[in-house]
């Protein structure tokens, strides 16, 4: 990490050598608390969350849209594949697949919708999602720091709100008036609370 004082300007890779900057943004999913932690000198509380998936062969149409039920969630394809989702497993940066939650997930999806039990398995694979501990996401200014920001830590919903995640950030780095309040979502609301300082009347 290069530094001017308390901003950071830019950083050393192993890779691409030395990339300045003007403001460095944390996007780095399940790896934000180590960059945080490079940058301001705090770790961010974002951790991997592993998710297993299935993907079945090629079916005719059987579903319109996403269907959730309490076991898993499924979305059919453009060309009939029908994509079976997804665990939520703490077990750090680990992506293989594990037998018994495949197979809970296809029991799953075979209680819901019978007809999946004459298809073939195409693929399995597993992903990990930046989790918070309250499941909102980290965005914004630390205040120690100059030239950083947090984007970060959205858990399930990182497509979903990549759209408003983006148009923030734009406006953070030109200093432009948000369209909203960020205070919920920043880094400080982990931060515990100063301790009470009792004074004595004398």
């Amino acid at each position: 990490m290069l530094r001017q004082g308390r901003r950071i300007s830019g950083v050393r890779t192993d890779n691409a050598g030395v990339l300045h900057c003007r403001t460095l943004i944390n996007a780095a999913g399940a790896w934000a608390a180590e960059l945080s932690e490079m940058a301001t000198g705090r770790r961010i509380p974002v951790k991997p969350v592993k998710g297993q998936i299935v993907l079945t062969e090629r079916m005719p149409r059987l579903l319109n849209g996403c269907l959730t039920t309490s076991d898993c969630y499924m979305a059919q394809k453009d060309n009939g594949e029908i994509l079976i989702g997804s665990t939520t497993e703490d077990k750090g940066f680990d992506v293989s697949n594990t037998f018994p939650e495949i197979a809970g997930l296809v029991q799953g999806a075979v209680r819901c919708v019978p007809e999946l039990q004459q298809v073939n398995l195409k693929r399995t694979w597993a992903g990990l999602r930046p989790g918070s501990p309250d499941e909102l996401p980290i965005l914004g200014p630390v205040a120690e720091v100059e030239g950083y920001l947090n984007a970060c830590g959205h858990f399930r919903t990182g497509i979903l709100t990549s759209a408003i995640t983006g148009v923030l950030l734009d406006r953070l780095v030109h200093e432009e008036t948000l369209p909203l309040d960020i205070a919920p979502f920043l880094a400080a609301r982990f931060q515990p609370e100063p301790a009470a300082v009792a004074v004595a009347a004398c």
